[in-house]
């Protein structure tokens, strides 16, 4: 299982690609998610207000939990909006 903890996608380009590149990753290895609050640097909930990186990652979690990997999210003060019918 691979533990990430206040990540805040979408505030740091290359931090996100990293987040992307590790998420592609864990899909291959069927990786196991633990993610540990401020997954995102900030969450509106409405779906309508959802940044492309974030549909990005979302769509990625979903990828990965149908190839059989677990993801168990703790939301931090940031995303705290994220429900799991939003897909993370």
């Amino acid at each position: 299982m691979w533990i990430l903890a206040d990540v805040h996608a979408g505030a740091d380009p290359a931090g996100d690609d990293a987040l992307i590149a590790l998420l592609d990753r864990a899909i291959v290895e069927r990786r196991d998610l633990l993610l540990l609050g401020d997954l995102f640097a900030a969450w509106l909930g409405d779906a309508r207000f959802h940044t492309p990186l974030q549909r990005q990652v979302v769509a990625l979690l979903r990828k990965l939990r149908a190839e059989g990997a677990r993801t168990l999210f703790a939301a931090g003060n940031r995303d705290y909006f994220v429900t799991e019918s939003q897909g993370v």
